[in-house]
């Protein structure tokens, strides 16, 4: 388990402790989404992090991987990159749905519908559908987030960041 104290230095912005030490991003990715983050995809089968939202308070906070991964994250690793926190307006930032975006009314009485689905259905319930709205948002220091909110990440990262159990090299025993 890795540390992470939110707390040390209210003056960073950029929180890159991690170094190199790959993470099981599918368990990481498991514990985070059960706890109302998201993904946040490059393209529809392609992730490279992680992010909750706190609309009231017009707080975001983004976990990068250093690198991509597959969509849902089976049996990936990757070392962290970064965490940073945002703040934004809330009346700005777009209130929307990714299955909204996706189809149009009706279109689950049509054919191609489950297949589409099927094949799309994880990034549809767990995609950031604010991927793309960071021109709305300032990165921002810890010291200007509340502490209730570095708080409940503090506690998420401490329980979901695990080390990756080094991978097999492929050959029969």
């Amino acid at each position: 388990m890795m540390s992470i104290n939110l707390f040390a230095d209210p003056h960073t912005t950029h929180f890159e402790q991690w170094g190199a030490q790959l993470i099981d991003v599918w368990r990481l990715t498991e514990a985070l989404l059960q706890q109302g983050w998201k993904v946040d995809t490059e393209e529809s089968d392609i992730m490279q992090a992680l992010s909750k939202t706190w609309r009231r308070e017009g707080v975001k906070v983004w976990l990068v991987l250093a690198s991509s991964v597959c969509a849902p994250p089976h049996d990936e690793q990757s070392p962290i990159e970064s965490l940073c926190f945002y703040r934004f307006k809330p009346a700005t930032l777009p209130v929307r749905s990714i299955y909204e975006e996706t189809y149009a009314p009706g279109d689950e009485n049509e054919p191609w519908f489950a297949g589409h689905f099927e094949q799309h259905g994880w990034i549809i319930n767990n995609g950031d559908s604010n991927t793309g709205d960071d021109h709305l948002m300032t990165a921002t220091p810890l010291g200007g987030i509340p502490a209730a909110i570095r708080m409940e990440v503090q506690a998420a990262l401490s329980a979901a960041i695990r080390t990756a159990p080094p991978r097999r090299s492929g050959r029969l025993p």
